[in-house]
């Protein structure tokens, strides 16, 4: 009965044990999951920083998602930075060639009012072509 007793004593202290290392497991694996979701929600917020500067698995976790959020801004701003080049581009383009087809425009005009056969037919066809082309332009323009 002694070794009976012994043995249910061994094994009351191995589940002990293992109760206290699952707990002290659990706890742990809690504490990391907590730490990450607070590094996405900083993230999200846009404050995120390091705070552990240690040797641990997740201390360079939280070194790389800074590395990788940094490299993030940097990139976004770049193609904002693009897109207002492009923006600027696009406005510089419609406004250096609203003068130039107003222009054309006028000629155009001012050739087609002329009532002296100073036109030969084919020519007077062109500048109707060219007013009617320089228009097109004028309004795909004019959008801009």
């Amino acid at each position: 009965m002694n070794n009976y007793n012994t043995a249910i004593c061994i094994v009351g202290i191995c589940l002990v044990i293992t109760a206290l290392v699952i707990s002290i497991n659990h706890l742990r694996t809690k504490k990391t999951i907590d730490r990450i979701e607070n590094m996405l929600n900083e993230a999200a917020k846009g404050n995120f920083s390091e705070k552990s500067f240690d040797e641990t698995r997740l201390s360079s976790l939280e070194s790389r998602f800074a590395h990788y959020l940094s490299a993030s801004v940097v990139s976004a701003r770049n193609v904002e930075l693009e897109k207002d080049k492009i923006k600027s581009l696009i406005a510089d383009i419609s406004h250096q060639t609203k003068t130039p087809i107003a222009n054309l425009l006028l000629y155009s005009e001012l050739l087609l009012e002329d009532d002296t056969d100073n036109l030969s037919v084919q020519m007077r066809e062109n500048i109707v072509q060219l007013h009617a082309q320089s228009e097109k332009f004028q309004l795909i323009f004019h959008i801009f």
